[in-house]
């Protein structure tokens, strides 16, 4: 019987949003800028964009807690 993997990864999702520089207000950079607009919602999922990363491959015979078979 050949032996068996299990495979495990994560994946994250890439957000984005457009400003202009003379939309930021007084007394704010772009960074506070962007972590405002972060906090009212302006961000919308890019197409293309994320991360996913396989971060493990474990055998069969390997015992994870949490993901009992």
């Amino acid at each position: 019987m050949p032996k068996k993997y299990t495979a495990l990864a994560e994946m994250s999702v890439a957000y984005e949003v457009e400003f202009d520089e003379d939309e930021i207000p007084a007394g704010m950079d772009e960074w506070d800028y962007a972590h405002h607009l972060a906090e009212q919602g302006a961000y919308i999922e890019c197409e293309n964009g994320g991360d996913f990363k396989i971060y493990d491959v474990v055998s069969d015979t390997v015992k994870l807690k949490g993901f009992d078979k």
